[in-house]
C-alpha cells in the first residue's frame, strides 16, 4: 500500500493505517459491525445476529454508491457465507433490521426501499468513525484515537 490508499474496508487510510471502528447513525446511535451490535446515547443496546449485521455493514460500506440491486445482497450477504438466500428472506431480515434500529433510537428510515431494485441507504445519516495510531514507529499503540473524517 502507497502512503495513501484504500484498505480492505475501503476506508482512505494512510501509513498509520486507519482501521474501521463502527459507524455513528443519526448522531446518536453506535453501529459496531465487529461486535455485532448497536449502542445508543441513551443508554439501550441490542446484539445483532449475524446475517442482519452482515446485511447493516455491507449496505453501508456501499452507501455512496446509491442503490444496492437486491441480487448484489443476496449473492455478498447470504450466498458468499453458503446461505441460501432468497428475496423474502432479504425483506424479512430488513425488516427485522429496521425494528432493532428503532429499539435502540433510529426514528428515521435509515434504509429506503426502492420497489424491483434494491435498497438505498440515507448516506447523509451515517457518519463512518476510525481507530488510527499516533506512533511514528510504526509499532501499534496502546492508545487509540477515534476520528471522522
Amino acid at each position: 500500500m502507497s502512503e495513501k490508499g484504500t484498505s480492505d474496508y475501503g476506508v482512505i487510510s494512510d501509513m498509520h493505517m486507519n482501521k474501521l471502528y463502527g459507524y455513528l447513525i443519526d448522531s446518536s446511535v453506535l453501529y459496531l459491525p465487529f461486535q455485532q451490535q448497536l449502542i445508543s446515547n441513551r443508554g439501550a443496546s441490542c446484539q445483532l445476529r449475524n446475517t442482519m449485521s452482515e446485511l447493516m455493514y455491507f449496505l453501508m460500506r456501499h452507501a455512496e454508491r446509491g442503490i444496492v440491486t437486491d441480487d448484489e445482497i443476496i449473492f455478498n450477504v447470504w450466498e458468499k457465507n453458503q446461505l441460501s438466500g432468497t428475496y423474502s428472506r432479504l425483506w424479512q431480515v430488513m425488516q427485522n433490521l429496521k425494528q432493532k434500529l428503532d429499539e435502540v433510537g433510529v426514528e428515521n428510515e435509515l434504509f429506503i426501499r426502492v420497489r424491483g431494485k434494491g435498497y438505498y441507504l440515507m448516506n447523509d445519516k451515517i457518519t463512518p468513525l476510525y481507530t488510527f495510531d499516533k506512533s511514528k514507529s510504526g509499532k501499534e499503540s496502546s492508545h487509540v484515537n477515534f476520528s471522522r473524517i
